[in-house]
């Protein structure tokens, strides 16, 4: 009788132990639904974040390649009306969105050249028009995507707009955009030239 009732008295300690490794190692299991919900909000945090930073990253970028757009526009449209200007014999029309410059005979052609030069406000360009005698003309989209442009004039004492026989001194000023507004890509410059000077226009009364 004695070692019967150990027996009984053994049995219920023996499942005591067992539910309660059970039910430490069902604690162990998964996460609760606040653990998941908090997780889900930081991550979501973390994304945002990532995604704002490369938008801002990817529009910098685009802003910073515009603007190197502009600045070859820039170097390039100076370059070359700089070198008409200071081989132009005569200026003809001048006009604050066009200019008519006669370049000299190059060897071997004798004919003079005839550069016009054009700023289109509906198409925001400035072009430049190279006619030789017979032959067929240059064109050259020289600027792009302006918002203004204009010519100035001078004499040789540097008075403003002077009659065309006098013109001795020419500059020019504009705006660019590059890019798109709305999205935060547009890149704007303004520039304004130094005075260039005919230096191969024969002196008045010549």
């Amino acid at each position: 009788m004695s070692g019967s009732v150990r027996l009984i008295m053994a049995r219920p300690a023996s499942i005591s132990i067992i539910k309660s490794r059970n039910f430490a190692s069902t604690r162990r299991q998964g996460f609760t639904l606040v653990e998941l919900m908090i997780a889900s909000v930081l991550s979501l945090i973390v994304f945002a974040a990532l995604f704002s930073a490369y938008i801002f990253m990817a529009r910098n970028l685009a802003r910073i390649a515009n603007f190197q757009q502009q600045q070859v526009q820039n170097r390039r449209v100076l370059f070359v009306v700089a070198k008409d200007v200071d081989e132009a014999v005569q200026v003809t029309t001048p006009l604050p969105a066009s200019l008519i410059l006669t370049l000299p005979p190059r060897p071997p052609s004798p004919d003079t050249t005839v550069v016009t030069y054009t700023y289109d406000s509906a198409a925001h360009t400035l072009t430049r028009v190279a006619v030789t005698g017979a032959l067929p003309s240059s064109t050259t989209v020289l600027l792009s995507n302006l918002t203004s442009f204009t010519f100035a004039y001078f004499d040789e004492s540097g008075g403003a707009s002077p009659p065309p026989v006098f013109i001795k001194q020419i500059a020019l000023s504009y705006s660019s955009a590059v890019g798109d507004r709305p999205n935060g890509t547009q890149s704007g410059d303004s520039v304004v030239s130094s005075r260039m000077v005919l230096r191969s226009k024969p002196p008045l009364g010549q």
